[in-house]
C-alpha cells in the first residue's frame, strides 16, 4: 500500500488552525510547544515549508521569552501563528504560491533569533525620526532607482528591495512608515504582499500604496480588493507620488 500524505492534509490544517487560536491566550513555554507539535506532524506529511516556519517559531519563542518587549514579542509569536495557519491552507490547496510566503515568513521569524529591536518603537530623532522612511517593492530596477531618486529629492529617507527575500530583509532593519509596493512581479503579485502585510503585527497599521502601470481601472479595482490604502498609476508621472505621499503622512503625522 502506498503512502498517501495527501488524504491527511485536511486534518493537518485543521488542527493547524486549531492551535493558532489557542495560542492567541497562551504563554511562551506552551506556544513553543504547540509550535513543535506542529513542526513535527508537517514533517510527517512532507509539507517542508511549514515544518520550516514552525520550527523557527518554536526555538524563536525560546529566545523571545526574555525579551525586554515581552508583550509585543508574544503578540509577534501569536500573529506568527495565525500566519501560518493561513499559509498552510493555501499549501495544502495546491496553490504554490504558499511555499514563497512560508520562506518569507520563516525568514520574518528567524530574524528574531538575533535581533529583537523591532518590538520597541522608534526612539524620537531616529531613522530621521518625522515619519519620513519609504519602502519600495518593485522588481523594476530602472523603477527602484527613479523612485529613490524622486523621494531622497523630496527628503525622504528610501529603502528599495527587488523581490521578497530582500524585502523581508529590509524590513527587519529599515521600518517604514510607507510601503510602495508593484503589482506585477516574478515570484508575488503586489496585492498579495498587501494582503499579507495587512495582517502582520508590525505592518497592520502601515500604509500600503500600489504603484503599476496596467490600466488605472483595474489598477483600482485591485488595490481595493487587497485593502491597499492607495493606488498610483504611473501614467500619472512622479508629481502624484509625491502628492500621494504627502497626503498619506499627512494623516499619519496628523
Amino acid at each position: 500500500m502506498t503512502f498517501a500524505p495527501e488524504a491527511f492534509y485536511d486534518r493537518f490544517v485543521s488542527r493547524t488552525r486549531e492551535r493558532a487560536q489557542r495560542v492567541q491566550s497562551l504563554s511562551f513555554p506552551a506556544l513553543r510547544a504547540e509550535a513543535h507539535a506542529i513542526a513535527g506532524e508537517a514533517a510527517l506529511l512532507g509539507l517542508h515549508g511549514c515544518a520550516e516556519v514552525a520550527a523557527s517559531l518554536g526555538r524563536t519563542s525560546s529566545r523571545l521569552a526574555t525579551s525586554p518587549h515581552h508583550e509585543q514579542a508574544l503578540a509577534r509569536c501569536r500573529g506568527w501563528f495565525s500566519q501560518l495557519a493561513q499559509e498552510t491552507f493555501v499549501l495544502a490547496k495546491g496553490d504554490p504560491g504558499a511555499n514563497i510566503q512560508l520562506e518569507a515568513l520563516n525568514l520574518e521569524v528567524h530574524s528574531a533569533m538575533t535581533d529583537d529591536s523591532w518590538f520597541s518603537p522608534p526612539e524620537a530623532g531616529s531613522e530621521g525620526g518625522d515619519g519620513r522612511r519609504v519602502l519600495i517593492l518593485d522588481d523594476s530596477e530602472l523603477t527602484r532607482d527613479t523612485l529613490c531618486d524622486l523621494l531622497e529629492g523630496e527628503g525622504y529617507q528610501v529603502a528599495a528591495a527587488g523581490d521578497l527575500v530582500e524585502f523581508e530583509k529590509t524590513l527587519s532593519a529599515f521600518r517604514p512608515e510607507i510601503i510602495l509596493s508593484d503589482i506585477n512581479m516574478p515570484d508575488i503579485q503586489g496585492d498579495e504582499v498587501c494582503r499579507v502585510l495587512k495582517t502582520r503585527f508590525e505592518t497592520d497599521g502601515v500604509p500600503i500604496v500600489l504603484v503599476s502601470g496596467i490600466p488605472p481601472n483595474e489598477l483600482e479595482v485591485r488595490a481595493e480588493r487587497a485593502g491597499a490604502d492607495h493606488w498610483i498609476s504611473k501614467e500619472e508621472g512622479p508629481d502624484r507620488v509625491v502628492e500621494v505621499l504627502g497626503e498619506l503622512l499627512s494623516e499619519i503625522l496628523f
